[in-house]
């Protein structure tokens, strides 16, 4: 892991902070992918009351967040976890060992009788600048590393997806992660390539794809190699599968009539976002020809926000955020 001097910064910050944080109904903030805290720094500091919960699946970068917000060890507190995977009872503990006591949605009952326990729920799906820049993982196409790509103890890594995969299933992830239509062509090179060699750091991945790539199809600016990247890193880390499980284990800790935002960066997860709110949303979804409603689903969701992009001075500022999309959703 090396040093840098590169402080990440948060994207979309501003209209999480005026459209999804309520400063006079705040009292519990979670922020289940906390990253370099750039986020929960923000809110924390516009609000004095609110307490803040960050998980992450790394913890190098939690230890970087943790730095970062040393200031705020009264109100704030971190741990490891994939955020699919949290609990009621993880956050309780939690809360136990700060001598945080938990305000009910119910004025009149300061015990939570169901999972209710946050205000607002953040969800951002970027990848931090640490990974890209700092932590020696190959996630980055301009530096020489090892392959790698895993934010946890992930059972693969981009070195096995690179030299194990077969060629199907390599044109299957670079086609459905990353959109790349020469697919075909990057995996038969790939193929040929790791025949001679093991295929072992990033700069010699790049070099693969862009060979396999007609200059002609080169974007200015863009490295022909950003797609396959990301379809790797996406199928290293399962995150497109993580995004409604994800949603859904925030919902459950959400308090009725709370807030819960997600930040996407790609059009994979911003479809998927916008179609899991709006099924959520639903309170039927039954057949239409259907004389009456047989499948009792009632609707989690309301209020779904339009996609809330960064405007023309963030993109100036902080060119990462140029393609991110934030949506909000209130709980029923």
């Amino acid at each position: 892991m090396r040093k840098i001097d590169i402080i990440h910064k948060p994207v979309l910050l501003k209209p999480v902070l005026e459209k999804l944080i309520i400063n006079n109904n705040l009292n519990y903030f979670l922020d289940c992918t906390l990253g370099e805290g750039g986020h929960s720094e923000a809110i924390l500091k516009s609000n004095p009351n609110v307490r803040v919960v960050g998980i992450d699946r790394d913890i190098e970068i939690i230890k970087i967040a943790n730095e970062r917000l040393k200031d705020y060890s009264d109100r704030f507190i971190s741990f490891k976890s994939n955020f699919i995977d949290i609990d009621r009872e993880t956050f309780l503990k939690l809360f136990h060992s700060k001598k945080w006591n938990i305000k009910s949605s119910t004025p009149e009952d300061n015990t939570i009788k169901d999972n209710a326990i946050f205000d607002v729920i953040l969800i951002d799906l970027g990848i931090s600048t640490f990974h890209y820049k700092a932590s020696g993982r190959g996630f980055s196409i301009f530096e020489c590393e090892r392959l790698d790509m895993r934010l946890d103890n992930s059972d693969i890594s981009a070195f096995d997806v690179v030299n194990s995969y077969s060629y199907e299933d390599l044109v299957k992830i670079f086609f459905q992660y990353g959109e790349e239509k020469f697919s075909r062509e990057i995996a038969k090179r790939i193929v040929k390539e790791r025949e001679k060699k093991v295929i072992n750091y990033t700069n010699d991945l790049a070099s693969i794809v862009k060979d396999s790539i007609p200059v002609k199809f080169h974007k200015k600016n863009i490295h022909p190699a950003t797609k396959v990247f990301q379809a790797i890193r996406i199928e290293v880390n399962h995150e497109l599968d993580n995004i409604k499980k994800g949603i859904d284990s925030a919902l459950k800790l959400l308090k009725p009539n709370g807030k819960i935002g997600v930040i996407t960066f790609h059009s994979l997860e911003d479809r998927i976002v916008k179609e899991y709110f709006n099924y959520l949303a639903k309170e039927c979804i039954c057949p239409p020809k259907f004389p009456k409603c047989v499948c009792d689903k009632k609707a989690i969701m309301k209020d779904i926000s339009k996609p809330i992009s960064p405007d023309y001075k963030e993109i100036e500022d902080n060119p990462p955020a140029r393609s991110s999309k934030l949506r909000i959703g209130v709980k029923v």
